[in-house]
């Protein structure tokens, strides 16, 4: 349903712009998408996509690299998931501009599968098959550095960045903070003597 609903506001937006526009696959990649547009202020552009991502993560426990939204199936060349952090960045972007707890419960599905099915004796093992769920033997840094990160901040409301909101994220989830000088156009007045 929400995978149908993603199809149809794609083509109703070519339409708009007088171009044709279908997209024939959802990939795991493009699940930063919801974020951007939590950004860009478009709330419910961005739960009406992320819902799309999230019933592909339903049905498998994952979401695949490549799903094929004409059929419905996976690509079979694109079963895997490695652990990216896309996802888990939206979602946390999602519940931090509306604090809505379905979006926190859409991480704790996402950590249960992640403590089910990809726990391994020494950390967290890629995806090779969504359906089948089986392992790769490697886990790629970014889920330590981003996903669990993004997946961290959903829960904790007392952290630092959580409490200031004077940071914003990289594309690697480095924090970097937002400085008054490019935010204030009267910053030249203050006193930067002081920190």
């Amino acid at each position: 349903m929400a995978i149908e609903r993603l199809r149809v506001s794609c083509l109703e937006e070519g339409r708009k712009e007088g171009r044709a526009f279908f997209l024939k696959e959802l990939t795991e990649r493009q699940a930063f998408w919801p974020g951007l547009q939590v950004l860009r202020g478009d709330l419910k552009g961005a739960a009406e996509t992320m819902r799309a991502f999230q019933s592909i993560w339903r049905r498998y426990g994952f979401t695949p690299e490549a799903f094929n939204l004409v059929n419905g199936r996976l690509l079979s060349t694109q079963r895997g998931y490695p652990l990216r952090p896309e996802m888990a960045e939206s979602v946390y972007m999602l519940y931090d501009a509306t604090r809505d707890p379905m979006w926190q419960a859409f991480g704790k599905d996402m950590i249960y599968s992640l403590q089910t099915r990809a726990k391994v004796k020494c950390g967290y093992a890629a995806v090779e098959d969504v359906e089948e769920h089986s392992l790769r033997d490697n886990m790629d840094s970014f889920f330590l550095a981003e996903t669990c990160k993004y997946l961290y901040l959903l829960f904790d409301s007392q952290n630092f960045v959580n409490q200031h909101k004077n940071y914003v994220f990289n594309t690697e989830a480095h924090l970097i903070p937002i400085l008054l000088q490019f935010v204030d156009p009267d910053y030249s007045s203050h006193d930067t003597s002081k920190p």
